[in-house]
């Protein structure tokens, strides 16, 4: 058995997931009940290694989980200083037909994506972070004129201004505001850190799976993948997403004698899955916006 196989065990429970080595250097973890469900995928040459693959592969882990084992597993390893990935991050089984893109939802609520979060950059995160921000506190409508116009496909304005009419009487006449009515709704003189920070809050932790969702949350997905595209049609966040880099610390270049699992880690084998994996040209305020938002 291969040292990264016997590290990498102390994190994956063997009674549920099962770690091997295709070929020297690359580890795979899938799980026992399916072993074409992968959950995560490594390939190491010498100080470098790279992350193939990371999926929230079964309720007994999340994604979150799986990128704190990869920071052990290089802690517990040693001698390597650079880990690299590509940020293709989506959440499956929320829509069907769509993957909800995670980048989009966690820059417009935070100003950095999920990966960023955890350590990962790429080249130009300094820029990134300066010109991301700056999205944050722009009125929510101006900015989805802002990216039509930035858009590679632009609608005219009568039809944009029925598309978000439409988005927001789909968010706020769903089950997840009558459930509550202690929510508060979506509005259109809310800023964009408001709005993205209540939609994370809902596709993370509330919105239901595919395997419970009726019209009404096909409707939700149809407005939800509307305003996603339109976001990422536009380029409007800078984001290169191609080349993530971990620069390791360098308090993780000593091998450690044993491999502890971490509580939390732990408890994933007895805990079920909880759902918790600017503008180029400067658009002024027009007379339809003040209009229809009374902005």
């Amino acid at each position: 058995m291969s040292d990264n196989i016997t590290i990498l065990q102390q994190y994956f429970n063997p009674l549920h997931f099962n770690v091997y080595e295709p070929y020297s250097g690359n580890v795979v973890v899938s799980t026992l009940e399916n072993p074409d469900n992968q959950c995560l995928e490594l390939n190491i040459h010498g100080n470098h290694m790279k992350v193939e693959y990371v999926s929230k592969c079964s309720y007994r882990i999340t994604g979150s989980q799986i990128l704190s084992i990869i920071q052990k597993f290089v802690k517990d390893k040693g001698g390597i200083t650079m880990v690299e990935l590509q940020d293709t991050s989506k959440l499956p089984n929320l829509c069907k037909r769509y993957d909800i893109p995670l980048y989009i939802i966690y820059i417009l609520s935070t100003g950095k994506s999920w990966y960023n979060s955890y350590g990962y950059k790429s080249v130009n995160y300094a820029n990134e972070i300066k010109h991301n921000k700056k999205l944050l506190p722009m009125n929510i409508v101006e900015f989805m004129i802002a990216c039509n116009t930035n858009s590679h496909h632009p609608v005219d304005e009568t039809e944009l201004f029925e598309m978000i009419e439409l988005f927001y009487n789909v968010m706020n006449e769903h089950q997840y505001y009558k459930n509550n009515k202690q929510r508060t709704k979506l509005h259109p003189q809310m800023s964009v850190k408001e709005t993205f920070t209540r939609l994370k809050k809902y596709v993370l932790k509330d919105m239901p799976e595919i395997t419970e969702v009726g019209f009404e949350t096909n409707e939700y997905c149809d407005a939800l993948k509307w305003l996603m595209e339109l976001i990422h049609r536009s380029d409007i966040i800078l984001y290169n997403s191609a080349r993530l880099v971990w620069t390791v610390p360098r308090s993780f270049s000593g091998r450690k004698s044993s491999h502890k699992i971490a509580s939390s880690v732990r408890r994933t084998y007895s805990s079920k899955y909880n759902k918790s994996n600017v503008s180029r040209n400067n658009v002024s305020r027009n007379n339809r916006l003040k209009k229809h938002y009374s902005i």
